[in-house]
């Protein structure tokens, strides 16, 4: 769209021109794009980590194992609270990185009137399609020239910088380490997406019924408490759930 205006500009109208410089900014149109490059982008690199990666997407016996998956949706709760206190400690130190990102979360459609679109995108276009780019062809990549925790270091730092500003690049890159650790150990790109899923969704939906009153402090004292919790019981179902040779399949 802004090649398209760039070159119309000088030839068009400027009553036109302006119509379609506004375009930039329609949010409407900027989250199809989105969608639409995250469709292609998630079937190219599905297509590349299949062929080239050894990438398996026909579900076996060990695939969906049912603590790995109750494991990797508990850790989401205490992965939004590590998110949120890096959030807050990085733009506490820079507030201009902080103001960037509210801009851009106002302009990109993720402000409080979320269209069903952009949730449908946010929810489950993006974490497929960035788990297959990152986790799937990226890490698979980094393993065969370096050990798994650099390779995972790696792409959790890309991973950071894709988002391009600050603030999403430090927590972002923080989740980046989690997420390649749940596929790696769960082995299963599954899971990862499965976390994405549910850490975007308590991002774009959840969370909206979370608001407490500043001077209400015991509400907001049990979400922090749930929260570390969250991360002790995922992390304990996690350990068990890659120690334990029980499937789903053995489950029915």
């Amino acid at each position: 769209v802004g090649v398209a205006a760039l070159f119309a500009y000088p030839i068009i109208p400027s009553n036109h021109s302006i119509q379609l410089g506004s375009l930039l900014y329609d949010t409407n149109l900027n989250t199809a794009i989105m969608v639409l490059y995250g469709v292609i982008t998630a079937i190219s690199f599905g297509i590349w980590y299949h062929c080239t990666c050894g990438g398996e997407f026909k579900p076996n016996k060990n695939t969906f194992h049912p603590m790995l998956v109750c494991s990797v949706i508990a850790f989401v709760p205490g992965a939004q609270f590590v998110c949120g206190i890096i959030s807050t400690i990085v733009g506490t130190v820079v507030p201009k990185w902080m103001e960037q990102y509210e801009s851009l979360l106002e302009s990109a459609g993720l402000s409080d009137d979320i269209t069903l679109l952009m949730i449908f995108y946010s929810v489950i276009i993006a974490p497929i399609c960035e788990e297959l780019v990152f986790r799937g062809v990226t890490m698979q990549i980094f393993k065969k020239a370096v050990p798994f925790w650099v390779a995972n270091i790696l792409q959790g730092i890309l991973f950071g910088a894709f988002h391009m500003n600050w603030i999403q690049g430090f927590y972002a890159g923080c989740l980046g380490f989690l997420l390649g650790f749940v596929c790696e150990k769960g082995k299963s790109i599954y899971y990862s997406i499965i976390l994405h899923f549910f850490f975007n969704l308590w991002g774009t939906v959840i969370s909206s019924f979370l608001v407490f009153d500043e001077n209400d402090i015991i509400p907001g004292l049990i979400l922090i408490f749930i929260m570390i919790l969250s991360l002790i019981v995922g992390s304990i179902l996690f350990f068990f759930g890659t120690e334990s040779p029980i499937s789903w399949q053995d489950q029915l």
